[in-house]
């Protein structure tokens, strides 16, 4: 049985851990910008995401979960700048694979894109990064 004295301090333990618990880790990030295309055409509508990549031969926690994926809306002109933890502040560095997909407004009207579930492997640095992606209809 646990004294009443000690009880204090491990409900205190018990809290600090918990505190630590919650993945505040943010992994660096680079900026993303570029064009969607497809056939060399604009994707004029849609999302594009960017899922980092498990590094091969991973083996510790760190490199097991490799960041959060980043995504953005792909404007009317094609365009598209992503975000992961705030509103364009790009994408965490390293390898990923970048993936297109409609929207749900898309989906709701029955409208597929051109090139929709499409992926390519792309690569982000830090710094400023303009990726553009030419999705091909054999992607």
């Amino acid at each position: 049985m646990i004294s009443t004295t000690m009880r204090p301090f491990l409900l205190c333990g018990l809290v600090l851990a918990c505190a630590g618990c919650g993945g505040g880790y943010k992994k660096p990030l680079g900026t993303v910008t570029g064009q969607v295309t497809c056939d060399g055409k604009p994707v004029k509508s849609g999302y594009i995401k960017f899922s980092p990549v498990v590094p091969e031969g991973a083996n510790s926690k760190d490199s097991m979960f490799p960041g959060k994926t980043a995504e953005s809306k792909i404007t009317k002109k094609g365009t598209y700048e992503l975000s992961t933890y705030a509103l364009r502040d790009g994408a965490v560095v390293g390898k990923h694979t970048a993936r297109l997909f409609p929207s749900d407004s898309d989906v709701e009207k029955g409208i597929t894109i051109p090139c929709e579930g499409a992926t390519m492997e792309v690569t982000v640095e830090g710094g400023s990064n303009t990726i553009d992606l030419n999705f091909g209809m054999e992607s």
